[in-house]
């Protein structure tokens, strides 16, 4: 699961990634070497202790099914769902593409830019996230405004916006009002 929630790979890259693989950095952040590609991913915060855990167990072997003969099993992965979810009475059905969009879906939600998420996805291009975005909630008017004023100057440099020289009023259009209410 840390493979897929945590990191978005897919289907043939959790079935290549070894223990070898996975690097914890001097940050304490998990990062997984995606087998035959230049990309690295960092493992979201929840699933990196897990992660780390079991590439330190793994070492050189596979993370998933370790014990598999098979490189690439064709249909490994969900024997194995199949397997230990059997009892699992209640629970929605496990889906490694769900988990991967799953993934995709809380990067969004959390505006990380899209050409990083596409890059960390193995995507060519942001326009392969176009049926995700639907999906990812508007921004308020606050959290609107924060984002295009962007981040605070120095204060220490200028005196404070009540010290200055105000120029004449404009009026307020209906946007900035709930904005303010906000």
């Amino acid at each position: 699961m840390a493979l897929g929630a945590g990191c978005g790979l897919t289907r043939r890259e959790v079935l290549a990634v070894r223990g070898t693989g996975v690097t914890v950095l001097p940050s304490e952040a998990v990062v997984v070497a995606v087998p035959d590609s230049d990309r690295l991913v960092v493992c979201r915060a929840m699933w990196e202790e897990d992660l780390a855990a079991r590439a330190r167990a793994a070492g050189d072997g596979y993370l998933f099914l370790p014990q598999r003969q098979v490189a690439a099993p064709k249909n490994g992965i969900s024997n194995w769902i199949k397997r230990t979810t059997r009892n699992a009475l209640g629970l929605p059905g496990l889906q490694l593409a769900r988990l991967r969009s799953t993934w995709i879906m809380e990067l969004l939600r959390q505006r990380v830019p899209e050409d990083v998420i596409a890059r960390a996805a193995g995507m060519q291009s942001t326009a392969a996230l176009a049926p995700y975005r639907a999906s990812v909630p508007p921004l308020t008017p606050a959290a609107t405004a924060r984002v295009l004023r962007g981040p605070h100057e120095d204060t220490r440099r200028r005196p404070p916006l009540s010290g200055r020289k105000r120029p004449p009023p404009v009026p307020i259009p209906a946007f900035t009002r709930t904005i303010q209410a906000a």
